[in-house]
């Protein structure tokens, strides 16, 4: 065999297969695996051989990659268990007492009364009134929402109240530091509204007119 042939072991020692038939470094310690020999370049300068160019490489080994499987969605609860009955989010809504079901299943609150505006920006317009508190501003989301009276305070400004038990309407100062008038007289507690009262809100002026009250209440058809 020629001496420009070197041979690698399984454990990458190289030793020159023409002097040795088996791995000597292994051999020390007892290895008794097999080898296999390939080809070296011819001798560089100082006598030593290398590895030709188009040798193989051998790869660095990869750890294997593990995958990892994506933890399960976090549950949604859509309805709870309370004494043995479910429930959802609609059951947590406050029901009013003055509204009832218009057999759609449906909860309605019926209309008790009615602010129509005779002067300001909203003139010709009609804003309900029903049972309980409504409060009045120049929000959207107000109970009464007058937008179109800048004048008008965004929240608060002014409430009226409607009681079913008693049939009787109710005004009383808001939240916001603006007045607000009935019949040319300030309100600064509670005064009890009469058919065609004037109400006077910001620049606008709004006449009261009930539907509910001695002749007509919504609770003689609830039953």
């Amino acid at each position: 065999m020629p001496s420009n042939y070197a041979v690698r072991c399984p454990n990458n020692h190289f030793y020159d297969s023409s002097k040795f038939s088996s791995c000597p470094y292994c051999n020390e310690i007892g290895s008794d695996m097999p080898t296999f020999a390939m080809p070296m370049s011819p001798q560089g300068p100082d006598g030593g051989a290398t590895l030709p160019l188009d040798a193989p490489r051998v790869p660095s080994p990869v750890p294997p990659t593990i995958p990892v499987s994506a933890p399960p969605p976090f549950p949604t609860i859509s309805s709870a268990s309370a004494n043995g009955s479910s429930y959802s989010d609609d059951d947590n809504k406050t029901i009013s007492l003055s509204s009832f079901d218009n057999g759609l299943n449906r909860r309605v609150e019926p209309t008790a009364g009615w602010l129509i505006c005779i002067k300001g920006p909203a003139k010709g317009k009609t804003f309900a009134i029903r049972a309980n508190r409504n409060f009045i501003g120049r929000a959207l989301d107000m109970d009464i929402s007058i937008a179109e009276d800048k004048h008008i305070s965004r929240y608060r400004h002014a409430v009226i109240t409607y009681v079913p038990k008693n049939r009787m309407f109710i005004a009383q100062p808001g939240e916001s530091r603006e007045l607000f008038y009935i019949n040319d007289t300030v309100v600064l507690d509670n005064v009890v509204l009469k058919v065609y009262d004037k109400i006077e809100i910001g620049q606008s002026k709004f006449m009261f007119l009930p539907l509910c009250g001695e002749k007509f209440s919504w609770e003689d058809f609830k039953r």
